[in-house]
């Protein structure tokens, strides 16, 4: 069984190390990125660290490679930038220009785009020449560059810039509608309505109304979050959408804009209630391969499903700045069992070393890191 953690010895440079303890990677990383598909993206050189580029270019001047499952790299530290994998494609870029690796680490489409997105559903947003267009999985245009902006296709709907029109076009190019130009946000919010009105990108705010395709108005502007605004494909929910007004008033509108719970008189949660993450305020974390880190006279442990204490009460509250600790802590990077290690933290006169404690309590990878963070192997991630 094979699983690997980040680990910073000095707390600038990142390795990898396996279930015992042993380098995988060395510490020469400045980032070791999220798992994504399998796969991580490994970040010798930061963009922009080293050069006299600046801007955009100077953000093409790195050194990345991936690593899977397995331990193994399967590509060379050449790529000047990188993405993460989505669905089994990374965009990787040599010489300013974009293409896109396979999960064998083989170059699968050319480079030969100045910008480009992530794949989604078998096509991706590409830049070419200037204008924005879409390919498939072979790099054929699935959309000609034409267009000077191209937003991300929603319920297979995106939005469009030209000759100074707002269009809405589905995803062979037709034009399903002409949009009002003036409004600073708008959203496919489903097959039939669109979410449109103000952003104010100071305060982050958002204040909308929704139309339908056609742009006819079935709410006006008086809305100011919803459960799904900036989501991506799922802005309804089993077709209804959960809406708030200035005042805090909460409602229900459904799929084709009418409000079927009046403003005020819905009491629910915003959303389905998230998978919990560390707070020191909670009283259980959630429970992974049998246990949970459990919080008892302002002191935290481990206990099993039966509620049986495994650790001790031992491990402190983490103050806002671990260094102003003392003691032994959960680490903060979601502190759940995984491959049957946690990783946890002393502090000692201000400085954190940080590894590894095994179901029983006992030590297993020797605290000897700045940081070390959750393992993840082809089970878990």
């Amino acid at each position: 069984m094979k699983a690997f953690a980040r680990v910073s010895p000095d707390g600038k440079k990142w390795g990898m190390i396996d279930l015992q303890g042993n380098n995988v990677l060395e510490p020469v990383f400045e980032d070791i990125h999220s798992w994504s598909e399998g796969f991580v993206k490994l970040e010798k050189i930061s963009p922009g660290r080293y050069g006299k580029e600046k801007g955009y270019k100077a953000m093409l001047n790195g050194q990345f490679g991936f690593m899977n499952m397995d331990g193994d790299l399967i590509t060379d530290f050449s790529f000047g930038a990188a993405d993460n994998f989505h669905n089994g494609f990374a965009a990787v870029s040599k010489n300013k220009k974009w293409g896109f690796i396979n999960t064998n680490g083989e170059l699968a489409i050319p480079y030969r785009f100045s910008q480009v997105k992530i794949f989604h559903k078998n096509t991706c947003m590409v830049k070419e020449n200037s204008k924005w267009g879409i390919i498939n999985t072979q790099g054929d245009w699935v959309l000609k560059n034409q267009y000077h902006n191209l937003s991300h296709f929603t319920h297979g709907l995106a939005f469009v810039e030209a000759h100074k029109k707002r269009l809405l076009i589905d995803m062979t190019g037709n034009i399903i509608s002409t949009l009002p130009h003036k409004y600073t946000y708008m959203e496919i919010m489903s097959e039939k309505l669109i979410a449109f009105g103000w952003a104010d990108y100071h305060t982050q705010t958002t204040s909308f109304g929704l139309m339908d395709l056609q742009g006819k108005i079935k709410s006006a502007i008086q809305f100011y979050k919803s459960d799904a605004a900036y989501t991506y494909d799922e802005a309804f929910i089993n077709g209804q959408l959960i809406v708030e007004n200035e005042d805090g008033e909460r409602g229900i509108i459904n799929d084709e804009g009418i409000l079927i719970v009046p403003m005020g008189e819905y009491k629910g949660p915003h959303s389905p209630i998230p998978f919990s993450t560390y707070n020191p305020a909670d009283e259980l974390i959630n429970f992974s391969e049998g246990l949970a880190i459990a919080k008892k006279d302002n002191l935290w442990g481990v206990i099993d499903e039966n509620h049986n204490t495994v650790v001790d009460y031992k491990f402190q509250t983490r103050p806002v700045r671990i260094t102003d600790g003392q003691g032994l802590y959960f680490s903060q990077d979601y502190p759940q069992y995984a491959y049957g290690l946690i990783n946890i933290e002393e502090v000692k006169d201000g400085v954190v070393y940080a590894g590894y404690m095994d179901k029983q309590g006992n030590i297993a990878i020797e605290l000897k890191f700045r940081k070390a963070e959750r393992f993840f192997g082809k089970n878990k991630f």
